[in-house]
């Protein structure tokens, strides 16, 4: 367990899918007052999640006192005042190449998704397998072809299988990612990969350095994998109510549940008493 959070916290990082979300998938009101009182105090609000920032700035411009912004589990930082994304963190040609051949050979039928600076894109068989074991699942108009391998430009390789899903394909691609790379779930069916660097702690770590703040002054929210190494970074990292047990597991406390506005409860009691 780390060492407890001293009386100056001036960092909040936090997860969004079934952390900052609610169960309808955006930021509540009463998390959104709250987190606007938390940056008037002088606390520095970052986002960490496995969205792309397509996905993620859409959904946060409401909230209005963001401006970094960890995308694609630390795989890019976007900079809501520069209006762009500042940092990129690819898996390189050949990582790509070695991941893909490997999984082709072991599992006939995954499926690939992937991030680039130019968009998200998918292979056919990733809608099939995603529809297989999701029934939520609703294929976005994303352009479908082959994965290209070979170039430097995948940020975010998503994995899925049309069987397994989440812990238990994570553990069961385990052997054959090569080693050094992140790999992790977000409480959605597949897995995903991303270079060594390319993880919310990692990434987190040197946005701190870069701003000048210590990692005792910092707090986390969390409730999947892909959270596991921020909340071990961090000063006190906080699983959610509804978090899986390899996160609880790790956690220096708990926060109530996102659909009780669990981050925004705990911070009116650090920060605004």
């Amino acid at each position: 367990m780390n060492a407890p959070v001293g009386s100056t916290i001036r960092l909040v990082a936090s997860d969004l899918d079934g952390t900052l979300f609610g169960p309808d998938g955006t930021v509540s009101s009463r998390t959104a007052e709250t987190l606007r009182a938390v940056a008037a105090a002088g606390v520095e609000i970052v986002v960490a999640t496995g969205r792309s920032h397509w996905s993620a700035v859409p959904r946060l411009e409401h909230v209005g006192c963001l401006r970094w912004l960890i995308c694609s589990n630390g795989a890019t930082v976007y900079d809501l005042e520069a209006g762009g994304v500042v940092v990129h963190r690819p898996l390189t040609g050949a990582q790509v190449s070695e991941v893909v051949d490997g999984l082709r050979d072991r599992f006939p039928t995954v499926g690939f998704a992937w991030e680039s600076p130019e968009g998200v894109f998918h292979t056919d068989r990733w809608v099939v397998n995603r529809a297989a074991t999701d029934a939520r699942f609703e294929a976005k108009p994303r352009p479908t072809r082959d994965l290209r391998v070979g170039e430097d430009t995948v940020l975010k390789l998503m994995i899925a299988h049309d069987e397994l899903t989440e812990y238990a394909w994570l553990d069961a691609v385990a052997a054959d990612v090569p080693v050094g790379l992140s790999t992790s779930t977000s409480g959605a069916a597949f897995v995903e990969i991303t270079a060594a660097d390319a993880n919310k702690g990692d990434a987190l770590r040197l946005l701190c350095a870069d701003v000048g703040i210590d990692r005792t002054e910092t707090i986390a929210f969390g409730d999947h994998a892909n959270d596991l190494g921020m909340l071990a970074w961090v000063g006190v990292g906080y699983a959610m109510a509804n978090a899986g047990p390899r996160v609880r597991e790790i956690a220096d406390a708990t926060a109530p549940h996102h659909a009780d506005d669990g981050v925004a409860r705990v911070l009116a009691g650090l920060v605004l008493g």
